[in-house]
């Protein structure tokens, strides 16, 4: 349930809302419309959320106006759109980041080298402020789960948040993989953060005819052929890394800190979404 607790000096730092100290732009190329794209990131007041501006529409980053998991996290309303934010909603959980004001001009994020490190420096720099006032606390009670095929995403009561991820693909090179997030800003940035998104060598060309993918390129993506990797893999097990990176930016759409342990195996954004509605509908404020 939600609920709201009298922090310790110690929690402080942790559960209390935060924003950045101050203004910043993020601006390059997106990865499915290989359009130029610019954002200006502002701190934001208690109680703002993310919110995106574009056209003069305020769109929060919330699981209530997610309108597209192809491929990434799309939030919209009114007709208007902004793509694959997942990168930027990763980086902002990790560092328990709740408030900011996006102006957005472009449809969707820039994918700079396909990690949410440059998100996540670009956060650091500007500096990380705590806002005095206790976030909300989505805090998993009783063990439950969604499913798609065979496809999982499970939350177990915990007394902290933290994250797990599993992968399985019939490929020689991506396997089956694991990888666990503790909820360590410092790990986060060491050892998911920089985790490339990634592809397999024969989607490519169907990706293109949808449309999608038109900013890709080697120096932004990992490369999955049958015989090997196209280019250079950061870690033996990028894929479950960014696959966790990815899961941690959907779990930020509750608007809240979560106390609990969430497992996925083989996840996807459509997923990750539906559990964070199952996670919301299972509380109260």
């Amino acid at each position: 349930m939600f609920r709201t607790e009298k922090l310790t000096d110690m929690e402080n730092r942790i559960k209390t809302q935060k924003t950045v100290n101050k203004s910043f732009v993020l601006e390059g190329t997106g990865i499915h419309t290989g359009q130029k794209c610019r954002m200006e990131i502002h701190p934001a007041p208690v109680g703002t959320g993310i919110v995106f501006l574009k056209n003069g529409v305020e769109i929060k980053a919330g699981v209530e106006n997610v309108v597209s998991c192809t491929r990434c996290t799309t939030i919209g309303k009114d007709g208007v759109v902004v793509n694959t934010i997942e990168h930027l909603l990763s980086a902002c959980h990790a560092f328990g980041i709740d408030n900011l004001k996006v102006e957005a001009s472009g449809d969707e994020m820039p994918i700079y080298d396909g990690s949410a490190l440059p998100f996540a420096k670009a956060l650091q720099d500007a500096g990380i402020s705590c806002q005095g006032i206790e976030k909300q606390i989505a805090e998993i009670r009783e063990s439950f789960f969604v499913k798609d095929g065979d496809s999982m995403v499970l939350g177990m009561p915990a007394d902290n948040f933290s994250a797990a991820c599993t992968t399985d693909y019939n490929h020689p090179f991506a396997g089956v993989q694991s990888a666990f997030f503790g909820d360590n800003p410092d790990d986060y940035i060491k050892n998911v953060a920089p985790a490339r998104t990634f592809g397999f060598y024969e989607e490519v060309k169907a990706l293109i005819e949808r449309s999608l993918a038109l900013g890709g390129s080697l120096d932004n993506a990992l490369i999955i052929k049958q015989d090997g990797y196209m280019n250079p893999p950061r870690f033996p097990d990028e894929i479950v890394r960014h696959k966790l990176l990815d899961l941690i930016g959907d779990l930020a759409l509750a608007n809240a800190c979560i106390k609990g342990h969430v497992y996925a195996v083989k996840p996807s954004h459509k997923l990750n979404v539906k559990f964070v509605e199952t996670m919301l509908s299972k509380c109260s404020l």
